[in-house]
């Protein structure tokens, strides 16, 4: 995983002073959220204006009844949390693409020499791997319960699966992945990588990936995927192979609460257990398949 040739290369931007690099660094992360409350703010807006027009004798009713107004709100909110994700995630798509290309010729331009692009053949891993590891986290979180330790994460779940299948699969497994790739694995985890190894890449790019989850379990699922994520990154050469992963570890998510596969798997302590075992051997044997693939970057 590591790169002897990448570890000698010279600061990125010389003289840039440790603010400007936590900016550098963090900048990404924060459009990133800043397009998110720009359009929740929005979309908060629109809703209120078509209640007000289209229901609104309820409406002053509930401005007389705090309890119900609130009660509203967070109906309201349930409803429409995933498409306004979905939005929110289709913008800052293209901005990151921006930025990335932008990335692209200062890396040629600074003269880093970045790894080898893995062939498409080898992305049978990628699948297999995510699908295998995400399976056996969900279940390890369902065996020990830890939803109960965070009301937050329960209220997190219920928002964002409470729409259509569709409309999940759109905005859950496609939209908000792509996205949240091309942010922390796209240009997060890049530009640390200009300036350090691989491991810590990996790590610092998982912990902030974790951190903007905001709740507990959500925030640990989110570090170890996003180890695996880095890692696939790293040893693919291509933003690709974390973009897939993530991809396959929602739609399997999705698919498996929208028809019961979890609900099944809990019926029986030893199927649930049986499993998660299975799919850790599984990850593990696939995790050696990928140590073989050669991330070293072709010398120029």
């Amino acid at each position: 995983m590591e790169n002897n040739h990448k570890s000698e290369k010279p600061n990125f931007i010389p003289g840039m002073t440790p603010g400007q690099r936590i900016i550098f660094i963090w900048g990404p992360v924060m459009l990133k959220w800043a397009i998110s409350m720009g359009v929740s703010m929005i979309a908060g807006v629109m809703i209120a204006f078509r209640f007000v027009i289209h229901d609104s004798k309820n409406v002053i009713n509930m401005m007389n009844d705090q309890d119900a107004l609130i009660e509203f709100a967070q109906r309201t909110l349930v409803k429409y949390t995933t498409p306004i994700e979905g939005a929110a995630a289709l913008i800052t798509i293209f901005v990151m693409l921006y930025m990335i290309h932008k990335d692209d010729k200062s890396e040629m331009a600074y003269g880093i020499v970045p790894n080898k692009k893995a062939p498409l053949m080898k992305y049978w891993m990628v699948i297999i791997i995510s699908g295998m590891t995400s399976m056996a986290l969900n279940n390890l979180i369902l065996i020990g319960n830890l939803s109960r330790y965070s009301a937050a994460y329960e209220q997190v779940s219920e928002a964002l699966f409470s729409p259509g299948l569709a409309t999940q699969v759109i905005c859950l497994c496609f939209l908000v992945p792509i996205a949240e790739e091309l942010v922390f694995r796209g240009i997060v985890y890049r530009r640390i990588r200009w300036e350090s190894r691989a491991s810590v890449a990996v790590f610092y790019s998982a912990a902030i990936f974790a951190v903007l989850h905001g709740n507990l379990i959500q925030g640990i699922f989110g570090f170890l995927m996003g180890i695996l994520f880095g890692y696939l990154r790293e040893k693919f050469g291509s933003v690709l192979a974390p973009v897939m992963a993530h991809i396959v570890a929602n739609l399997l998510t999705v698919f498996s609460s929208e028809y019961g596969f979890y609900q099944w798997e809990m019926s029986d302590i030893r199927l649930i257990g049986g499993v998660t075992v299975a799919c850790a051997v599984v990850s593990t044997i696939i995790c050696l398949a990928v140590r073989e693939v050669d991330e070293r970057p072709e010398m120029i």
